[in-house]
């Protein structure tokens, strides 16, 4: 009995540290503040001048816990806080699917930004640099820049865009995108 009892308390140590996480994230409430933007279900109308593109938010998931019990035991010791936004751009009768993501990988410190939106990628992770923008004499200057010095342009996917570049505002979301032949579209509820 003694011996059993020994055991079960030596396997538990062993096994504690496979149960909690050594690491853990998690993001306050700026950093969701790029989350709360839209809600799943949402529709934002852009435009270029002639034509307009429809937004729609497929869906949005957060996983910002401080739980430290690991219940998935294949996964890795360190959590780190994340967040995604799933979308759909309607253009030229076309789908452009695109996501937004934020993840905190250290406390303290601010998230990091990925993007995709047809072929236009940045999966490294953006530390978020902003800039001012004047769209339709309203200024924004919460606003990042997807463009070719921080993302990519895929080279295999089967469906390809020319995504030029994206502008981001951390208050009001995509504010406007434009595309390697020069058009460019803006949300239509930016007027002034």
């Amino acid at each position: 009995m003694i011996k059993r009892k020994h055991f079960l308390i030596l396997l538990s140590v062993l096994l504690l540290p496979m149960c909690v996480y050594h690491k853990i994230t998690h993001m306050e409430k700026g950093d969701l503040a790029w989350m709360e933007s839209y809600h799943a279900g949402d529709t934002v109308m852009f435009s270029n001048g002639s034509l307009t593109d429809t937004l729609i938010v497929r869906g949005i998931k957060v996983h910002n816990s401080l739980n430290p019990i690991n219940t998935n035991f294949n996964a890795s010791s360190v959590y780190e806080a994340v967040a995604y936004l799933d979308y759909d751009i309607i253009h030229d009768n076309d789908t452009m699917e695109g996501w937004f993501s934020i993840r905190k990988e250290e406390q303290g410190q601010p998230v990091y930004l990925n993007f995709s939106l047809c072929d236009r990628y940045a999966l490294k992770g953006i530390k978020p640099r902003f800039k001012n923008f004047i769209i339709n004499q309203s200024s924004y200057d919460d606003c990042i820049v997807i463009d070719k010095s921080n993302s990519s342009l895929g080279k295999y996917q089967s469906k390809t865009c020319g995504v030029k570049s994206l502008i981001w505002s951390k208050s009001r979301g995509l504010l406007q995108y434009s595309f390697s032949n020069g058009d460019k579209y803006v949300r239509k509820d930016l007027n002034g």
